[in-house]
């Protein structure tokens, strides 16, 4: 008999609307093993990495059908009767391009059911296997998907002689309560917003008189006043996502990441500056009347405060975002040292916000609001930002025969941004950028060339991200 295990969080409790109300599909990370994985041996895997990480054997489930009333409060956490290999692991031919990371994406998963928020797409070719773990983010983020790969190799590389399949590789028998691992809140306060916080967000919100906040508008930068937020569809349910994947080669990547450090930057801004500027130039004249301020979310993991809890962590959602805007970029050439003042402002301001947690704290302010009505007041608002950036960074290299030799990472952009970012790099198979954007900008064609202005928007960026390297 399956037990409650807990209560959800109020992140889990967001991520339960989102899914429930299809809010957003999944997010997914491929990776390319250099050898052939049998089903014997990656059932015997996964039955081990499951026992390891039981909340992977787990789901929510009703305790009433309350959704609305109860705000999401109506689930807990409860381990799944069994788990069977078939079930979650889908055996296909594929290569990585637009039209697979499309049918990833078409992957939803459901709360109060048993089956896992997870499930893997598994393609053999040649000498190579290639995995795709499939994540509903109730209780994982980006980083849990590295994390999966991760762990893995670790146990497929633990593994030798396997000659009998897992038909079932878990049952809720095997599950130990106690290794469960507590909620983030539990283990710790990184969603707990000091009082003063609490107290100035308030005071922002609600005291702040409009004709005061219209003028500060006015005075500081970015001037959203003089030139205001880009705007265009209002959200809806259900926007499909497009992908476009951008490759950079382990020389190129290690050429731009050696080239930005000289400049005192990271990958994340130049990336974002660079987007920003080429999104100015080739989709904006097509959807603004004028000039626009354009706005920036930069996904950052909490993971970095506590790294003696990481194998507590790395499977629960963890994350929190920059939230950027800048005025239009005026420059009187497309060069690096145009851009360079834009790109420290993003960096300067990603590092204050990593330093002061302030953007964990804006998070915690979920737990005092209605999660539910907050989704229902976003459909047909313009809500989205710009652009959305989120790098898991180069995955470190595993010990053992069995590696992965490239990774991609993407996701649904549901109602975060017009254009999506998800970035993860391999030592071995460098970096690979995948760009997500919905129909009302896929469908747009710049009438002077016959091309669709997101094409033109790549190849800008493309063309940019190695130009810069070396005209500087």
């Amino acid at each position: 008999m399956s037990i409650d295990l807990r209560s959800p969080t109020f992140f889990e409790r967001y991520q339960i609307h989102r899914t429930v109300n299809k809010y957003y599909s999944n997010f997914n990370v491929t990776a390319e093993y250099n050898q052939q994985i049998t089903p014997e041996l990656l059932s015997n895997a996964l039955h081990n990495l499951i026992i390891k990480n039981p909340i992977l054997g787990c789901n929510f489930f009703r305790i009433n059908n309350e959704d609305e009333t109860q705000d999401a409060n109506n689930f807990r956490l409860r381990p799944i009767d069994e788990i069977k290999f078939d079930d979650i692991v889908e055996y296909t031919d594929f290569e990585v391009d637009s039209e697979y990371l499309t049918y990833l994406n078409s992957i939803r998963f459901e709360v109060d059911t048993e089956k896992p928020l997870w499930k893997l797409v598994v393609s053999q070719g040649g000498n190579k296997t290639k995995i795709s773990v499939v994540c509903n983010h109730t209780f994982f983020d980006g980083g849990s998907g590295s994390y999966f790969h991760t762990d893995l190799v670790k146990e497929l590389n633990q593994l030798s002689d396997v000659h009998d399949k897992k038909d079932v590789i878990f049952v809720n028998d095997e599950l130990i309560p106690e290794q469960v691992p507590a909620p983030v809140d539990s283990l710790t306060s990184l969603y707990n917003p000091p009082f003063v916080f609490k107290i100035a967000t308030m005071l922002n919100l609600f005291l702040v008189p409009t004709w005061l906040k219209n003028l500060y508008r006015r005075w500081v930068y970015p001037n959203t006043y003089k030139y205001p937020l880009f705007k265009f569809k209002p959200i809806e349910v259900g926007s499909p996502t497009n992908y476009r994947i951008l490759h950079l080669s382990n020389e190129k990547s290690q050429s731009i990441l050696k080239f930005t450090k000289s400049q005192g930057l990271t990958f994340t801004p130049y990336l974002t500056g660079i987007a920003l500027k080429a999104f100015q130039d080739t989709i904006t004249p097509h959807i603004s009347k004028g000039p626009c301020s354009m706005n920036v979310i930069i996904d950052t993991s909490g993971r970095r405060y506590y790294p003696d809890l990481e194998p507590l962590l790395k499977y629960q959602g963890c994350v929190a975002a920059s939230d950027i805007t800048v005025e239009p970029i005026i420059t009187p050439t497309n060069t690096f040292s145009s851009l360079k003042n834009i790109m420290n402002y993003i960096s300067g301001i990603m590092n204050k916000d990593i330093k002061s947690r302030s953007i964990f704290h804006y998070v915690g302010l979920l737990k005092s609001v209605n999660i539910s009505q907050l989704f229902k007041k976003k459909i047909g608002s313009h809500g989205r930002a710009t652009i959305e950036v989120s790098n898991l960074g180069c995955i470190r290299d595993i010990e053992g025969d069995i590696k992965i030799e490239n990774m991609w990472f993407s996701q649904d952009n549901g109602f975060s941004a017009h254009i999506q970012f998800s970035i993860v790099s391999t030592p071995k198979g460098g970096m690979n950028i995948v760009c997500g954007n919905l129909n009302e900008v896929e469908e747009i064609i710049n009438p002077d060339t016959g091309t669709k202005i997101i094409d033109e928007f790549i190849k800008t960026l493309n063309d940019r991200l190695i130009q810069y390297t070396q005209s500087s």
